[in-house]
Parts: structure tokens; sequence; C-alpha cells
């Protein structure tokens, strides 16, 4: 765990979304997920709520191609009638103002995990983790992408590691117009503390990221 939290600790661009349980559950060797989870919204409010101002960019290593495209922002785009049902991608989800639901799908015979679902209440945005039991591999660049994009996991101890690749165009930070591209990739390391989730998500993306 000190090897992880390390690691974790040098990444420029880690978006860390902490929730807390409505209903605790006994913790079980990998089934420590289940359930339903509030946001709390207790550490970074400013950046994952309302939102930074517009230009506001402390210690992102954006490229000049993301701050050009920022810098032409409107807010007002939001208000478009074809883009306000438009979900949040799995890069932002799980940052914003939702409740969050967990479920697991086991195998009737062997009982290993075959996938991990989540969805948030806000556009209802439905996303599948894959495990290695279910056989499934990361599909070829060319396939369809996605607002939740394709997801694999495996547990490294008590952690949840999820690799996510085939997520459609977003933002980084939608309040400032900060872009994400479609080769943008997220790592994730989720695990339970107590009673709370956390998430550590670490997104690159060649396009408009110097580093992750």
């Amino acid at each position: 765990n000190m090897s992880i939290r390390s690691r974790l600790l040098s990444v420029a661009v880690a978006g860390i979304a902490t929730v807390s349980a409505l209903t605790p559950r006994p913790a079980t060797a990998q089934s420590l997920l289940e359930g339903y989870w509030n946001p709390l919204q207790h550490q970074d409010p400013h950046n994952y709520a309302a939102g930074p101002d517009p230009g506001e960019f402390p210690g992102l290593p954006l490229t000049a191609a993301a701050r050009a495209i920022a810098s032409h922002y409107d807010e007002n785009e939001m208000m478009i009638k074809e883009l306000q049902c438009r979900p949040f991608a799995s890069t932002y989800g799980p940052r914003a103002l939702s409740t969050l639901k967990i479920w697991e799908t086991r195998d009737p015979e062997t009982q290993e995990q075959i996938k991990i679902e989540t969805t948030m209440a806000f556009a209802v945005q439905h996303r599948t983790i894959w495990m290695p039991a279910s056989g499934m591999t990361e599909p070829p660049p060319s396939a369809r992408h996605t607002w939740q994009g394709f997801s694999t996991g495996r547990w490294v101890g008590n952690v949840l590691w999820v690799h996510t690749t085939h997520l459609k165009e977003f933002y980084l930070q939608r309040s400032q117009g900060l872009p994400l591209s479609d080769q943008a990739v997220m790592d994730e390391r989720i695990f339970r503390y107590g009673n709370t989730l956390v998430d550590i998500m670490i997104i690159s993306d060649p396009a408009y990221l110097a580093e992750p």
C-alpha cells in the first residue's frame, strides 16, 4: 500500500472523489464496494461543485492546444438544447454532485466476479468494469467510443485498479472548457476506508495534457 501511495502522490493530474455510504455493509474480500454512495464534496468543492473560474488553471500540465480551446469557451454552451441531456463522461462523473450506485455480477458456479457496474443519478451514467473472469479484453482503437468508455479492472489487495479507454471527447474541467480528446485514458485506484469510498482518477491525454 505504501508503494502504491507513493506512486500516486507523484501524479500531477489526479481527481479524487470521496464519497460516504448511505447504508454501510461489512467489508468482505473483493466485495467492498457494493451499495449506494453520496458525494461528500468536503475536499475540493471549488473544483468539483460550482467549478473554477474560466482561465484558472494552476498546477495543470496543459498543452498550448488545450489553452487555446479553453480561451474560446462560452459557458452558455450548456444551455444549447442539443447538449442539455449530454451525460458526464466517466472521467468527470464521479467528481460531480450525484449519488453513485455500485453492484457486481458473479459466475454462478465459480463465484468469480465477471463485472462491476456503476450508475450515477444524473443522466443515468451507466458504466461497466469488466473483470478478468469475463474474458473481456480491450477492443481495437477503431472500436466505438462512448461517454463511459471501455473499462477493465483487477484487484490488487483490497484496491480495485481500473483502466479505461475508448472515451468520447469531453472536458477535464467543464466550467472552464478544458478539453479531453477521444485519445484520453484513465487509470483509477478505488478502495474503501471504513465507510468512505475513495476513487483516485489519473487521466492522460496526448492531445491536451503534457503529462498525466
